[in-house]
């Protein structure tokens, strides 16, 4: 991501590196580091000029769910004449569900 670059999330942004950094790492810790889930994707990838969108999800890492989508959301990515991200949207279309 680029300097400038923002990314919004559940309707909260993250801006530049520092905020990504703060984002990424709370987020490993609230989901994958518990041992609870694992980050994987749908190996779907569509770019079109500068916009490039896919599919992440967390997976049941552990118990009878295992392997099964526990939460997912579409990204969109716009970037710059660089390749950078100048901005990342997680639009979830399937929330995770009530504990």
């Amino acid at each position: 991501m680029g300097p400038d670059g923002v990314e919004f999330v559940e309707g909260t942004q993250f801006r530049g590196h520092d905020g990504l950094v703060e984002r990424v790492a709370e987020a490993y810790g609230l989901f994958v580091a518990s041992g609870e889930y694992h980050v994987t994707h749908d190996n779907h990838v569509t770019v079109h000029d500068d916009v490039v969108k896919f599919t992440i999800q967390l997976t049941y890492a552990k118990g009878p769910r295992t392997g099964e989508v526990a939460w997912a959301a579409r990204v969109f990515l716009v970037l710059d004449g660089s390749g950078r991200i100048l901005q990342d949207y997680h639009l979830t279309v399937q929330p995770l569900p009530e504990a």
